[in-house]
């Protein structure tokens, strides 16, 4: 079962190819990959925070709370054709094929690769990012992704407020790989001198082989083509064309057959075995498709029998190639409408959108702790100027104030006592501290995950 490369209908982004033996089969490829909530995406959701004009604390166990900033967006669905695209493909199929039922199957690919289309460089801001999609995937199959980052871009990005429901192309997915076809038929007219065919061919390979049978790996294509080129072989195309692929490797196969049946004893001049890797001969176009694999018996000679022996026959074929095919489908929507359900602040309940409101009152934030951290490096530049701080010291204090927050972390030291929010108890406790055990203090403030800005 084949889909007919030459015998095909379109409608509405689908394309379908009659089966090259049941003519009520149709094998179809969803050239556009629509998203349908409900539909080709059965579930949808983003989850965010931080993205408000107040902290999100997250509590990270052992009396340690930092404000975080984030989002994930993640889902199930169906890389394949909508219920519209379906009847519209079917009626095509009905009228151009006069097939009142049409069967609908998928399209197999093979050597598939998936690409998320994401924006990676926003998920790698944050401290943590994920991304996880299927390695494989097909026309029909159902699949979950999962895409999650811990800055505001991101979280912003995904959930922001749209004037429609409507799919978003900076969240999709392509798909690459491999479909098998059968070919349009060819009929050829094929003259030669059988002992001629074996001569040339037999020289093709090593002299100084006397036993065994040699494989001809790569070479096939390239012998069989030297043989119609030299002229050895005269092919003479009746319907269709072609002389390269699975065309050659009937003609030449037909022809080594009929040399084995002038073998009189052993074991014959060539032969043809079940191929058990068809790809392993990756750099030629034949034996990458090939489910064969050819020997030629190196205990004949090149003039094992001298007298002419003449073919003359008519070969018909229909051959199976394998070509590229791609799609794409987005893989979320914009906050809005019937689709806000799919959305969720976890902190505010009532609307999972960012809004404008939401995003300024962050923006204030950010240059909250934007002028407290400038506040600091010039307090720290003038300890340093007025010798109060040596430059060692100067420089594991500025390393500290790259890796916390000074506006939004709530710390609680040893003896319980919960430091200010806006960090300055935190901040002087490191400061008296940071010359003596620098190496510790830094470490305890890399291991806290803090907001990131960007």
């Amino acid at each position: 079962m084949a889909a007919k490369l030459s015998s095909g209908a379109s409608a509405n982004g689908v394309v379908a190819y009659q089966d090259h033996e049941n003519g009520d089969q149709f094998h179809y490829w969803p050239a556009r990959a629509d998203l349908v909530l409900g539909d080709t995406l059965s579930q949808f959701e983003v989850t965010h925070w931080g993205v408000n004009e107040n902290a999100y604390y997250v509590d990270l166990g052992g009396q340690n709370y930092v404000s975080s900033v984030g989002g994930i967006l993640a889902g199930r669905a169906r890389i394949d054709i909508s219920d519209d695209q379906r009847q519209s493909i079917t009626q095509a199929i009905k009228e151009q094929f006069n097939v009142e039922r049409p069967r609908l199957l998928p399209l197999m690919l093979s050597d598939c690769k998936v690409t998320p289309v994401i924006a990676q460089n926003v998920i790698d801001m944050g401290s943590a990012g994920t991304v996880n999609f299927p390695s494989i995937v097909g026309p029909g199959s159902t699949f979950s992704y999962l895409v999650s980052a811990t800055n505001s871009l991101f979280a912003h990005l995904s959930a922001s407020q749209a004037t429609s429901p409507v799919a978003r192309p900076s969240f999709a997915m392509n798909v690459d790989g491999m479909v098998e076809f059968v070919g349009d038929p060819w009929t050829a007219e094929i003259k030669c001198d059988l002992s001629q065919v074996w001569s040339y061919t037999r020289s093709k390979f090593s002299a100084g082989a006397r036993w065994g049978w040699i494989e001809f790996g790569g070479n096939y294509e390239r012998i069989v083509q030297d043989l119609i080129r030299d002229n050895v072989i005269k092919v003479k195309f009746i319907e269709g064309s072609g002389t390269e692929g699975r065309q050659i490797f009937e003609v030449a196969k037909k022809i080594f057959e009929a040399i084995n049946n002038q073998a009189v004893a052993g074991e014959g001049f060539f032969k043809f075995e079940p191929n058990p890797a068809p790809s392993r001969f990756k750099e030629n176009f034949l034996f990458g498709w090939s489910p064969w694999s050819a020997s030629i018996n190196a205990s004949y000679y090149s003039n094992t029998f001298r007298q002419s022996i003449s073919f003359n026959e008519i070969i018909t074929y229909t051959g199976r190639v394998k070509l590229p095919m791609g799609l794409s489908m987005p893989l979320a929507v914009g906050c809005s409408g019937s689709a806000k359900q799919y959305f969720k602040d976890l902190q505010d309940t009532s609307n999972g959108c960012v809004t404008q409101s939401k995003a300024d009152g962050l923006q204030n934030r950010i240059r909250r702790e934007v002028n407290a951290k400038q506040a600091k490096t010039q307090e720290y530049l003038r300890k340093l100027e007025d010798g109060e701080w040596t430059v060692e010291k100067w420089r594991n204090m500025m390393a500290i104030l790259r890796e916390i927050t000074l506006t939004e972390n709530l710390q609680i030291d040893a003896s319980g006592g919960v430091f200010n929010v806006d960090g300055s108890g935190v901040i002087a406790e490191w400061e008296r501290a940071a010359s003596a055990d620098f190496d510790k203090i830094l470490w305890q403030a890399r291991k806290k995950p803090q907001y990131n800005y960007s």
